[in-house]
């Protein structure tokens, strides 16, 4: 699904169930429905659980698209928790008794469409490091405003 399409529950329900399921091809896993997918596990375990789970399930979803987690490219440590954190924060502002899904879509209408965010945080030089994809680095150009 593109970002700037309108995104439904029922869009949100099948992102979710492909990544669950390893199924939906690279080519459809777009920054929208990376934050799809993150949405609801925040929403359904909270920042911290959500993250441990997307360590675990983000590498195996790569490498099941036949893709590689190496120094270079696949699962980046830095920028995942730097999502699940901003969509943490947003999230706190949608009603907890909505569905997950309508939050999801709220999110991916909120951040669909903003792959770059994390430019306003970070300098190409600590998005590219080696230390960023294996760890946590703090961001370099603009604070933090949630804790760790």
């Amino acid at each position: 699904m593109a970002p700037h399409l309108s995104w439904t529950a029922e869009d949100v329900r099948r992102v979710r169930r492909g990544f669950d399921t390893q199924t939906i091809p690279e080519k459809e896993f777009n920054h929208a429905a990376h934050i799809a997918v993150g949405a609801t596990y925040v929403c359904e375990l909270g920042a911290e659980k959500a993250l441990a789970h997307l360590r675990e399930a983000l590498p195996r979803y790569n490498v099941s698209q036949g893709g590689e987690n190496t120094d270079t490219r696949g699962y980046h440590e830095t920028l995942t928790r730097f999502w699940v954190e901003r969509l943490a924060d947003f999230l706190e502002t949608q009603s907890p008794v909505a569905p997950v899904e309508d939050r999801s879509v709220a999110a991916v209408a909120a951040f669909g469409h903003r792959s770059k965010l994390f430019e306003e945080y970070y300098s190409f030089d600590v998005v590219k490091s080696l230390e960023a994809r294996r760890g946590w680095v703090a961001p370099d150009r603009k604070p933090e405003t949630r804790g760790a």
